[in-house]
C-alpha cells in the first residue's frame, strides 16, 4: 500500500512540474514574438504614409539699405513720454468740491485722482502739515495729492537735469542785466522790467520758454514747441525741453541772441551762482516745498459711532 501511494505521488508531482515548465516556456515565446512585432512596427513606415518632403530654403531677403545718419543724432531721438509725478495736483484743474486747503490758498491745482492712504502710512512731515500728529488719527483714510514747488522738483531731479540747470544758470550769470527770480512755480528770466523767458518743470522735465515769436526764430529748425495756446505762456510761447547737452547749448544760444538784441555784452567771468537745493523728501514736506492736500475719506474705526450709541 505504501509503495502504491508513493508511486502515485511521484506521478502527480511530475505532471505538475511539466505543466509549470510548459506554461513558462509558452509565455516566454509569446513575449519574444510581441517584442519582435513592436520593433518591426517602429522601424517600417506605415502603408500609404507619405514620406516627408524637405522644404526648400526661402531665398534670403536683401538687406535694407542703411539709413543715412542724421545730422544731429542726439536730436533725432523721439521725445520721451510725458512724465508726471504720482498723485501730483494738476495746475489746470479748478473744480468745485476740491480740497478745501487748495481753494483757501488760491491754488488752482487739484488732482481728482489722488491717492487714498491711511494716516499711519504718512511721513511725519506730511502729518505735521495736515495737523494729524495725534496717534488717534492713525486709522483715518484720506485722499492725498501733492503740489511741488520749483525748488522741490529741482531737489528731486536726476543728475542730468541738475547739470542742465547749472549750465544754463551759469550762462545767464555771464550777463550783468539778466536776472533770475525764483517763485514757487518757476524761475523768471528778466532783462530790466521785461520778461524774456521762464524756467519751469513739465512733469520731471526741465524746460525753458522764451519770449520769441515764430517771426523772430524758426521753431521747426530749432525744435521749439509753440505753447502760445496756454495763458501761462502768452508772453513766452517758444518752449524748449532740456533733454540733452545739445538742447542745453541751443537754450544758451537763444539766451545769448536775446541778450544781444538788448545790447548786452557777455562778461568773460560769470557772476557767482547759488548752490543747487538738495533737500530730502521729508525736509521738503516740512518746509512746504511739497504741499500736501488731503480730503477725509473714512474715519478711524474707533471714531466711527456704533449703533445704539
Amino acid at each position: 500500500m505504501t509503495i502504491a501511494t508513493e508511486s502515485l505521488f511521484s506521478i502527480v508531482l511530475a505532471v505538475m512540474v511539466a505543466t509549470i515548465v510548459f506554461m513558462v516556456v509558452s509565455q516566454i515565446l509569446k513575449n519574444k514574438k510581441a517584442a519582435e512585432e513592436a520593433v518591426s512596427a517602429s522601424v517600417a513606415p506605415e502603408e500609404g504614409a507619405a514620406e516627408p518632403v524637405a522644404e526648400e530654403p526661402a531665398p534670403a531677403e536683401e538687406p535694407a539699405p542703411a539709413e543715412e545718419p542724421a545730422e544731429e543724432a542726439e536730436e533725432e531721438e523721439p521725445e520721451p513720454a510725458e512724465e508726471e509725478d504720482e498723485d501730483e495736483v494738476d495746475d489746470d484743474d479748478d473744480e468745485e468740491g476740491a480740497i478745501a486747503v487748495a481753494a483757501s490758498e488760491g491754488e488752482s491745482d487739484f488732482d481728482r485722482r489722488g491717492r487714498i492712504m491711511f494716516v499711519r502710512d504718512m511721513s511725519s512731515g506730511m502729518r505735521l502739515q495736515l495737523g494729524l500728529l495725534n496717534p488717534v488719527f492713525d486709522g483715518r483714510q484720506y485722499r492725498v495729492a501733492y503740489s511741488y514747488s520749483f525748488k522741490a522738483r529741482l531737489s528731486e531731479a536726476d543728475e542730468n537735469t541738475r547739470a542742465f540747470y547749472t549750465d544754463f544758470v551759469t550762462e545767464a550769470a555771464h550777463y550783468k542785466r539778466i536776472k533770475l527770480r525764483e517763485s514757487r512755480r518757476h524761475v523768471r528770466i528778466g532783462i530790466g522790467r521785461d520778461k524774456v523767458g521762464v524756467l519751469f518743470f513739465k512733469g520731471k522735465r526741465l524746460c525753458v520758454a522764451y519770449a520769441l515769436s515764430p517771426e523772430q526764430v524758426d521753431y521747426e529748425a530749432l525744435r521749439l514747441e509753440d505753447v502760445s495756446d496756454k495763458k501761462r505762456f502768452e508772453q513766452t510761447p517758444a518752449m524748449l525741453r532740456f533733454t540733452s547737452n545739445m538742447r542745453t547749448r541751443k537754450a544758451k544760444k537763444l539766451l545769448g541772441d536775446i541778450a544781444e538784441r538788448y545790447g548786452l555784452e557777455r562778461m568773460e567771468t560769470p557772476a557767482p551762482v547759488g548752490e543747487l537745493p538738495d533737500m530730502d523728501r521729508e525736509e521738503l514736506f516740512r518746509k512746504r516745498e511739497i504741499r500736501v492736500y488731503a480730503r477725509l475719506v473714512a474715519l478711524a474705526p474707533e471714531e466711527t459711532p456704533r449703533d445704539g450709541e
